[in-house]
């Protein structure tokens, strides 16, 4: 036995590998690429399943769906769309070669035209985010610090864990605009956003007025007051 076949750790106890089921499933797609993507999307629910203890011999329906979120909330949709058609086409294989009783995944719904990743959190309307703009003393550093972050929040839309990952380093200017490097957004994919002038104008207030414009580019942009200057990373993507 080679040591991929005695390291994989969905064997059937057949003795068939996952790794044979996947070439198995993907026989008749002629493109390399197809193929390519085909075993790293299934290589994906391998990932998954592995951290978490599940075997593809035991999975259910339910741990399906929760794959099912886990893919829409990590990639953008047509990327999850793709890995959960993936995985249904695996699952069926396998049925079909005996190695499992039934698809749980063959009646797990994809993704609908407006399907977007759900969250716990109301979004604000603009009268409502002002007025708590409104209420912050920018008299304070750790006021200026609130402002800044907030109004970062309100205009621009990014996300808490976005706005609390930004370092000083990806905070430019491009063509006459302010921008904002986002490194780590939706599908782990970067992107360039514009940063309206009002708001990077109250950024470099709280950059001036805490003496931070001179620290390394690798330096947080937001940090906590209460910890020794600690980025904000974890709270805020917690706490807000």
């Amino acid at each position: 036995m080679s040591n991929e076949v005695s390291r994989d750790p969905l064997q059937f106890t057949t003795g068939v590998t996952l790794t044979e089921t996947i070439e198995s499933m993907i026989a008749g797609q002629l493109a390399p690429n197809t193929r390519r993507a085909y075993r790293e999307d299934a290589k994906q629910l391998l990932d998954w399943l592995g951290t978490r203890g599940l075997s593809l011999q035991t999975l259910t329906k339910s741990e399906m769906q929760q794959y099912r979120v886990f893919l829409r909330e990590k990639f953008a949709k047509a990327s999850a769309a793709r890995k959960l058609v993936v995985a249904r086409k695996l699952l069926e294989e396998a049925v079909e070669q005996g190695l499992i009783p039934h698809n749980p995944a063959r009646k797990v719904g994809g993704y609908t035209k407006d399907d977007e990743p759900t969250t716990p959190h109301q979004a604000l309307k603009s009268g409502e985010a002002f007025r708590m703009l409104a209420v912050i003393d920018t008299t304070t550093n750790q006021g200026k610090r609130d402002y800044a972050m907030l109004m970062l929040l309100v205009r621009t839309g990014i996300r808490r864990s976005e706005c609390a990952a930004l370092c000083l380093g990806d905070l430019g200017q491009e063509l006459g605009h302010q921008v904002a490097i986002l490194r780590h957004t939706k599908g782990d994919k970067r992107r360039k956003i514009k940063i309206p002038v009002e708001v990077w104008r109250s950024l470099e207030e709280y950059l001036r007025a805490c003496n931070r414009l001179d620290l390394p580019a690798g330096g947080p942009c937001l940090f906590n007051f209460a910890k020794a200057a600690t980025p904000m990373s974890n709270q805020l993507a917690g706490r807000w």
